[in-house]
């Protein structure tokens, strides 16, 4: 469940501002889906906040059913739709770093925020998870 898609789709963390909780694009794209842990798990990069507090679960270990089901889910969505959602939300009418555009590309914050959903999916693609025990 997404409870707040700024920080979501950007920059939120621990200590969570108004400023740094907003959909984010740069701060979306450098964040990758999986941890790397130690404990040779399949860990999801989550970073609860405080505001969480014992609710929140910090970096979850993702079984390769909940992988697979997740990755299902996801590519039922074609290209289209996650345009069609990034278009509606109007991610081209965000004000300052949060349209993230690179400049002199030729892309639309559309197109860009099409493109990192796209490579989360390709990231969750390409992972391979351990079994549930």
């Amino acid at each position: 469940m997404i409870v707040d898609v700024g920080a979501t789709f950007g920059g939120g963390g621990r200590t969570s501002s108004d400023v740094t909780a907003k959909m984010n694009l740069n701060a979306w794209r450098s964040k990758t889906v999986f941890k790397d842990a130690d404990d040779g798990a399949c860990r999801g990069r989550l970073t609860v906040s405080l505001a969480a507090r014992r609710d929140g679960q910090r970096d979850p270990v993702i079984s390769e059913d909940g992988r697979r089901f997740l990755l299902e889910q996801l590519q039922r969505l074609t290209p289209a739709h996650v345009r069609a959602l990034f278009t509606a939300a109007r991610v081209d009418r965000l004000d300052g770093p949060s349209i993230g555009t690179r400049a002199g590309n030729g892309s639309t914050a559309i197109d860009e925020w099409v493109a990192v959903f796209l490579d989360k999916v390709r990231q969750i693609d390409t992972h391979r998870c351990q079994p549930a025990a």
